[in-house]
C-alpha cells in the first residue's frame, strides 16, 4: 500500500497542510531565510516551464547577471550545472533552502524556478519572494492530485497572491489569460502569437518554422527585433516570448535578450534530436499529457518524409482519465504506434500500457495489433522495435521521459535508463549486427 495517500487519510488534510507548512518555516529558519536576498522569478503552467526557465536563465546570463537556474532537468549556480535527478519540479523546502543558500555563496543576484502546483499546494515554496510571476498555459494535468481543472487553477493563482509579485508576464493565447492577468501585480506584460497585438503586448509576426528551429520577429510597443531560435516548435515560439517580455519587464535591451534567446541550442530532454551514425532520425521529448502531446506531434509531422513512429506510455499512479486520449493521439499523428513502459510505481505496468493501447483505435481504426500497432512492456524492446522498422526518412519520437535518468518502480525503487543513451547504444548494435 503507498504510505502517502494511507497517512492523507490517518491524519486528513489539515494535519497535513500543518506540517507542509512548519517543514518548510523549519527550513527557512535553518538557512536564515536566504531566498529574501534575490530577485525571484518564478514560472508556471502546465506546459513550457522548463524551456522558459532556461530561456529567462540565458537572457539574464547575457546581460551579464550571475544566477541560478532550478527546473525539472536541471539546476545551475553560477554557470555549474548539475542534472535534477529528484524527479521532482521544485524541490523540498530543505533542498531549496540550501540551494538558495549555495546561490548566495557563488554571488549570484537573480534566481529562475520552476514552480510547480504541487510545490504551491504543499507549501515548497515559503520565503522565496517571488517577484517576477509567468504563467505559461493550463491543461488536463494532475488531476489525481488536484481532482479538478477549477482546484488545479487556482492552485496557480497562489504563486500571485501569495506574493507582492512586481511583474507578471501571462500567455494571451491560452483561454485562462484573462483570470490570470486580474491577479495583482505592478506592471503586467502579455505575450502571445495568436490573439494579440503589438499594443497589448509581446508578438511574433513573420514566423517561419523549420525543422530544427524558427525563425520570426518580436514586436512590443517599445520596437521590434528578428530572432532565429534554434528551438523547433511553434511552443517554443511561445517559451521565446515568455522570455522575451521578462527581459523586456527588467529592462534588458533588445539586442540581448537576441543575443540570450539565440544562444540556446538545446533543452535536454526537449524536442532533442539524437545524432546517429546510421542516418535514423529520432527525436525524444518529456511530453507526458495529452495536449503536449499534440503539440509535439503538431510541430513534427509536417516535416516528416517518410513514417512518423511514436513511442510512449503513460506514468502510474497519475490520472488515468488522460491515458486512452493519448492512446488516440498517438493513433490519429503516427504511422506506427508502440506503446511501453514509462514510470509503473506502484501500477502494473502491463495495465498502464493496456488503457493507453485502448485509445490508440480511436484516433485511427486502420490501427492493428502487431502490424502498425504494438504493445511492448519492455521499453528497450520497444525502442528497438522502432528503431529496426524505421529507415532514414521516417522519424522516430520517444515520449514521456525526456532526460529522466532513471525508471521508478512500486515502492519508489529506481533503475537508471536514459532514452538518449538507450538509443545510441541500440542504434550502434544495429549498424555492427
Amino acid at each position: 500500500m503507498r504510505i502517502k495517500p494511507l497517512l492523507k487519510r490517518i491524519l486528513g488534510k489539515k494535519i497535513i497542510r500543518i506540517y507542509h507548512y512548519l517543514q518548510a518555516w523549519f527550513w527557512c529558519m535553518v538557512y536564515r531565510w536566504p531566498a529574501k536576498d534575490f530577485y525571484v522569478i518564478g514560472v508556471t503552467g502546465t506546459k513550457g516551464k522548463t524551456t522558459t526557465c532556461h530561456l529567462i536563465n540565458a537572457v539574464l546570463k547575457a546581460d551579464g547577471k550571475k544566477t541560478g537556474l532550478l527546473s525539472t532537468i536541471g539546476f545551475e549556480i553560477a554557470g555549474n550545472y548539475t542534472a535534477n535527478s529528484l524527479r521532482l519540479t521544485t524541490p523540498t523546502p530543505r533542498f531549496l533552502n540550501k540551494f538558495f543558500s549555495d546561490c548566495k555563496k557563488a554571488g549570484c543576484s537573480h534566481i529562475v524556478l520552476e514552480i510547480s502546483s504541487h510545490a504551491i499546494d504543499q507549501r515548497r515554496i515559503l520565503g522565496i519572494p517571488v517577484k517576477a510571476a509567468v504563467f505559461t498555459n493550463l491543461s488536463h494535468d494532475h488531476l489525481d492530485y488536484h481532482q479538478t481543472l477549477t482546484l488545479y487553477k487556482e492552485t496557480k493563482k497562489r504563486l500571485w497572491l501569495e506574493n507582492e509579485v512586481e511583474l507578471s508576464v501571462i500567455c494571451k493565447d491560452d483561454n485562462l489569460w484573462s483570470e490570470f492577468l486580474r491577479l495583482p501585480a505592478d506592471r503586467k506584460i502579455l505575450y502571445g502569437i495568436e490573439n494579440i497585438t503589438s499594443e497589448e503586448g509581446v508578438v511574433a509576426k513573420k514566423v517561419q518554422l523549420f525543422e530544427q528551429g524558427s525563425r520570426f520577429t518580436i514586436i512590443c510597443q517599445e520596437g521590434q527585433v528578428p530572432i532565429e531560435l534554434k528551438l523547433p516548435g511553434k511552443f517554443n515560439i511561445l517559451n521565446a516570448l515568455a522570455a522575451f517580455a521578462v527581459g523586456w519587464g527588467l529592462g534588458i535591451d533588445f539586442q540581448t535578450i537576441k543575443k540570450g534567446l539565440e544562444s540556446v541550442d538545446l533543452v535536454p530532454g526537449r524536442m532533442e534530436r539524437v545524432p546517429l551514425k546510421n542516418g535514423l532520425n529520432v527525436i525524444i521529448d518529456y511530453a507526458h499529457n495529452p495536449d503536449s502531446l499534440k503539440k509535439v506531434y503538431e510541430a513534427i509531422k509536417p516535416s516528416v518524409r517518410g513514417r512518423l513512429i511514436a513511442v510512449l506510455g503513460a506514468c502510474g499512479n497519475r490520472d488515468r482519465s488522460k491515458r486512452p486520449i493519448m492512446g488516440a493521439l498517438a493513433g490519429s499523428f503516427a504511422d506506427i504506434v508502440i506503446i511501453t513502459n514509462e514510470d509503473p510505481y506502484d501500477e502494473d505496468p502491463q495495465k498502464i500500457i493496456d488503457e493507453v493501447a485502448s485509445g490508440v483505435r480511436r484516433g485511427d481504426k486502420n490501427k492493428k495489433l502487431g502490424e502498425n500497432f504494438f504493445k511492448i512492456i519492455s521499453r528497450r524492446e520497444a525502442i528497438l522495435k522502432a528503431l529496426s522498422l524505421a529507415t532514414p526518412s521516417d522519424l522516430v519520437l520517444i515520449t514521456g521521459k525526456g532526460a529522466e535518468d532513471s525508471i521508478v518502480w512500486a515502492g519508489g525503487r529506481k533503475t537508471p535508463w536514459s532514452d538518449k543513451k538507450v538509443v545510441e547504444e541500440l542504434a550502434e548494435k544495429l549498424i555492427n549486427k
